[in-house]
C-alpha cells in the first residue's frame, strides 16, 4: 500500500520529535554525569551562632572545617534572614586564615531565624550547613507574655544592677504570710542566663547555686524556706503541708499559662489545671547544672525549679528545692549539690 501524502507528513514529524527528544536526553545525560563527576570539596561545614540576641545585635559567623583537597582558597556564600540586608560573600585568604562574617538581627521582629553558609570553589560541588538564632525582647510582656502581670500591679526595682529600663522591675503578690517576687531573679551579680545569652536574664531569670541563691536577693528580701513554700502552696491549694514533702495539687494554682515569643510554655495536660491562684506566675525556666567552666541547661519548657534556703538534713553538701514537673499537678522536693546544681530563685520580703 502506497503511503498518502498526509502519512508521509505525520511520519516524518514523529521522527523529528524522536530524534529531538534522544538529543535532549543525551544533553541531560551528559549534565548529569559532569554533576556526578564533579568533586566535593573535604570536610564540613562549622559555624556557631548564639542562641538568643537581641533585636539589631551584631552576630559574628566564624565558618572552618571546609578544606580545599588542592590546599587552595574556598569561598563563603551567606544567607541571612535581614530585610535590610542582601547575602554576602567572604573570600578567604588561604588556609591558615578563617574568615569572619558579621550581620545584625532583625529590628523589630522577635522569633527564630536561619543562617545557611556554603562553603564553595570552583571545580568542586559545595557543602553547605544551616544554624537557627532566635531574637528576644526582653521587656516583660514581650518575648515572655501571658503572665497575668502589668505594669500598674505592685512592683519594685532592684537598684543594684545596670541592666536596661525595665530589665531590672520585680512584680510581687502575697501569699502564705509573705510578699513574693513573681517574676524569677535576674541580678546579674551572680548566676547565669540561658544558654550563656544575656537577653534571657530578665524574660526567664538567671540560674544560681545555693551558695549564690542565699546572698543574691535585694536588700530587704530572703531566699524562702521550705516553710516558707509549704505555706504558699498551702494557701493555693486550699490544704496544709509539711515541710520536705510532695505538695500534692499545688502545681496548678501556681503555674501560668505563658508564652515565650508566642508560643506556649506550658504542654497542656488535662490533669493540671493551671490557674496561678495566688499569682506566683510560676514558668518552665529549666534549671542548669555546672562542670567547671561548662554549664548544660536542662528542662526549659518542661520544669520550674526553685531554691530554698533549707539545707539537707541528711547531706550538708545539698540543699532542698522545689519544682514543678509539666505534666503533674504536684510540686516535689528535691536535693541539689550547693555548687554545681542552679535554680531559679523567687525572694521573699523579710
Amino acid at each position: 500500500m502506497i503511503a498518502s501524502y498526509k502519512d508521509m507528513r505525520i511520519f516524518k514529524k514523529y521522527i523529528l520529535l524522536a530524534v529531538a527528544l534522544m538529543a535532549t536526553a543525551a544533553i541531560s545525560c551528559k549534565k548529569d554525569k559532569e554533576t556526578e563527576a564533579l568533586p566535593s570539596l573535604d570536610g564540613s561545614v562549622y559555624f556557631s551562632l548564639p542562641k538568643y540576641v537581641r533585636a539589631s545585635q551584631k552576630i559574628t559567623c566564624r565558618p572552618h572545617g571546609a578544606i580545599h583537597p588542592d590546599g587552595k582558597g574556598i569561598g563563603y556564600y551567606w544567607r541571612v534572614p535581614v530585610i535590610s540586608q542582601k547575602a554576602d560573600t567572604v573570600k578567604k585568604e588561604n588556609q591558615d586564615v578563617e574568615p569572619a562574617f558579621a550581620f545584625s538581627a532583625p529590628i523589630d521582629t522577635v522569633g527564630s531565624f536561619t543562617v545557611t553558609c556554603t562553603a564553595f570553589a570552583t571545580g568542586y560541588s559545595s557543602i553547605s550547613t544551616s544554624e537557627t538564632f532566635t531574637v528576644v525582647n526582653p521587656t516583660m510582656g514581650t518575648s515572655l507574655s501571658d503572665t497575668g502581670i502589668s505594669m500598674g500591679d505592685p512592683h519594685f526595682t532592684d537598684t543594684r544592677t545596670s541592666s536596661p529600663p525595665n530589665e531590672n522591675v520585680y512584680f510581687t503578690a502575697t501569699a502564705g504570710g509573705r510578699t513574693w517576687m513573681r517574676n524569677n531573679l535576674a541580678w546579674t551579680g551572680a548566676g547565669i542566663p540561658l544558654e550563656g545569652c544575656m537577653v534571657m536574664s530578665y524574660p526567664m531569670g538567671r540560674f544560681y547555686t545555693w551558695e549564690e541563691a542565699m546572698s543574691a536577693c535585694p536588700d530587704g528580701w530572703d531566699l524562702p524556706s521550705d516553710q516558707d513554700w509549704a505555706a504558699l502552696a498551702g494557701e493555693a491549694a486550699a490544704k496544709e503541708y509539711g515541710t520536705l514533702t510532695t505538695f500534692e495539687g499545688a502545681a496548678g494554682p501556681l503555674m501560668v499559662s505563658a508564652c515565650f515569643n508566642g508560643d506556649p510554655m506550658w504542654e497542656f495536660w488535662p490533669e493540671v489545671k493551671k490557674t496561678d491562684k495566688v499569682g506566683f506566675a510560676a514558668i518552665p525556666a529549666g534549671y542548669a547544672t555546672l562542670s567547671g567552666e561548662r554549664a548544660t541547661f536542662s528542662g526549659l519548657n518542661n520544669y520550674a525549679a526553685f531554691w530554698t534556703s533549707t539545707e539537707d538534713p541528711s547531706d550538708s553538701g545539698k540543699a532542698v528545692y522545689r519544682y514543678i514537673n509539666v505534666n503533674r499537678n504536684d510540686i516535689y522536693v528535691g536535693k541539689g549539690d550547693k555548687t554545681s546544681f542552679a535554680a531559679s530563685v523567687r525572694c521573699v520580703k523579710k
